[in-house]
């Protein structure tokens, strides 16, 4: 889920006690601070109960493999939620109905808009579903899946800014500028 920046908890880096905080094994230290009332906070994202099944047929032999079973969590503002697992345990299937490109076999999930309205995922469709995933898409951990070595960076930033902001030309530009500049990268030429 990517959260709008007004969302996402605060990140200090260089704390004393970031190890405790972080883990040892993390590469970076720091603390999260967060609001007080996050964990209470309404959930922006809900999924109860959710499993997905693929069935096979070969001939009059079908065969089937239960990818999900059972899951449940929520998404709350503020609050970082990680979905950890081994290769093969469900991750990239649970992402993919999150973020509506399957239907779960079962269970339900359900988003709730900046304005408070609380939708079905999986019942989307048309423009409805266009406007869920402006507010959720899947990130990719492999860069060199997910980014085109024969395209540029610029290009990779104007493809989202096009699709979900309605930004083209000078306007994407600059914008992709700023978020180079956001993450300490300076713009080419």
């Amino acid at each position: 889920l990517v959260a709008q920046s007004d969302r996402l908890p605060v990140v200090t880096l260089g704390s004393a006690d970031a190890a405790a905080t972080l883990g040892s094994h993390f590469p970076a230290t720091g603390t999260l601070d967060r609001p007080a009332d996050a964990a209470e906070a309404a959930p922006v994202l809900t999924v109860t109960g959710v499993s997905k099944r693929y069935t096979t047929r070969r001939g009059l032999r079908t065969s089937s493999v239960e990818a999900v079973r059972d899951v449940s969590f929520a998404l709350r503002p503020g609050v970082v939620t990680a979905l950890v697992g081994q290769s093969g345990s469900g991750k990239s299937t649970l992402a993919r109905i999150v973020t509506a490109v399957e239907r779960p076999t079962s269970g339900e999930v359900r988003f709730t808009g900046d304005d408070g309205t609380d939708v079905r995922v999986d019942r989307l469709r048309g423009a409805a579903l266009r406007d869920y995933r402006r507010h959720v898409q899947m990130v990719f951990q492999d860069p060199f899946s997910a980014l085109n070595p024969t395209r540029t960076v610029a290009y990779a930033l104007s493809r989202p800014l096009a699709n979900f902001a309605g930004l083209r030309g000078a306007a994407a530009r600059e914008r992709a500028a700023q978020l180079l500049e956001s993450v300490g990268l300076a713009p080419a030429g």
